[in-house]
């Protein structure tokens, strides 16, 4: 008797099993959609400014002084790196102007990035 009740049980979670994997069979080409998107964020040039330009405020302020303000004037997307030209005033008084370039993956999020003062 409890052989009869085990076998619908198997039945079922076989079932089961067999509904997970044609669901997973879906999930790659909505994954991939969702990849193709994420990769354009490398097209968004105002996202990747957006980015760059906290990135460089949060290293300057913590490697030099801290910032009043930080200016882009140029932006150039160049493979996955946003290069230009800027500048900055300092909280203390002062500034410079700057040449920067930030890096970013596959997605369009910044990994890494360096100024230079002129």
């Amino acid at each position: 008797m409890k052989m009869k009740i085990m076998i619908p049980l198997m039945g079922l979670t076989v079932a089961v099993l067999v509904g997970c994997n044609t669901n997973r069979g879906a999930t790659p080409s909505s994954h991939t959609s969702h990849s193709s998107t994420s990769s354009s964020g490398m097209n968004n040039k105002a996202s990747l400014e957006r980015q760059c330009k906290q990135y460089l405020n949060a290293r300057i302020s913590r490697e030099d002084q801290p910032l009043k303000t930080l200016r882009l004037d140029t932006a150039t997307v160049k493979g996955k790196s946003l290069i230009g030209e800027g500048g900055v005033l300092f909280r203390k008084g002062g500034g410079s102007d700057i040449s920067y370039a930030c890096k970013f993956d596959g997605q369009g999020r910044i990994y890494d990035g360096y100024y230079k003062f002129h």
